[in-house]
């Protein structure tokens, strides 16, 4: 602490204004990307939970009809479409009592299962997202689960920290530029100043040294 305030101390004013000012802008734009990169991040989660829970509802209207003919390769099928988001890792249709009739993808234990409200998402413990939706057909008679990973939300998450450090720094740059740019303007008036000032004082000097009417003080 003490060399730094060494160092701050023989800066010059000049430096500790462009110093300071930089300090000031860039904490203003380091608050502000980490807010927009939270909101961005959130943003992008209910995009990813919405578009899961749109693929649920529509697996399971396809798969009405495999379920109330208990066809598990039917059911499969349908489920293999799913394979197109590469999002979803794990899909599954269970029938009315809770048994399996289709899987695709990863094997889920039964604690995974365990989801009480339906057409809520659901972030389980190893962070895969949990949706379901009922499969109807004149009324409910089976269950469809589906899991999806998060990576592309945080691909997404370290390329845009990424664009925002560039701008930020960029900003930053150009503030300094402009801050230097606005400081010679401003100074250059005042330097202009104290140099004429200091010329004045030098010539009055210069007169009143060599000005013969200046009385001679006579030696004893």
């Amino acid at each position: 602490m003490n060399v730094l305030k060494r160092w701050l101390g023989s800066v010059p004013i000049r430096g500790k204004l462009m110093l300071f000012s930089s300090l000031t802008s860039g904490m203003a734009l380091l608050l502000a990307g980490i807010v927009l990169t939270v909101a961005d991040y959130h943003s992008g989660r209910r995009a990813l939970i919405q578009r899961l829970q749109t693929q649920a509802e529509i697996t399971a209207r396809n798969s009405s009809a495999a379920v109330a003919f208990d066809d598990a390769q039917a059911a499969t099928h349908t489920l293999e479409a799913l394979s197109a988001d590469r999002a979803i890792v794990s899909a599954e249709i269970l029938r009315m009592d809770g048994t399996l009739l289709a899987r695709h993808g990863r094997d889920m234990d039964e604690t995974a299962r365990q989801f009480p409200s339906i057409g809520e998402a659901h972030t389980e413990p190893d962070g895969l997202i949990h949706v379901n939706t009922d499969v109807q057909l004149d009324g409910r008679i089976g269950r469809l689960n589906l899991w999806a990973t998060s990576a592309e939300l945080k691909v997404k998450l370290i390329e845009h920290s990424a664009i925002l450090a560039g701008v930020i720094l960029g900003a930053l740059g150009l503030a300094l530029l402009a801050m230097a740019r606005l400081q010679r303007i401003v100074s250059a008036p005042l330097v202009r100043l104290a140099k004429t000032t200091q010329r004045y004082r030098a010539r009055a000097t210069t007169a009143c040294a060599w000005n013969p009417l200046t009385p001679m003080k006579s030696g004893s």
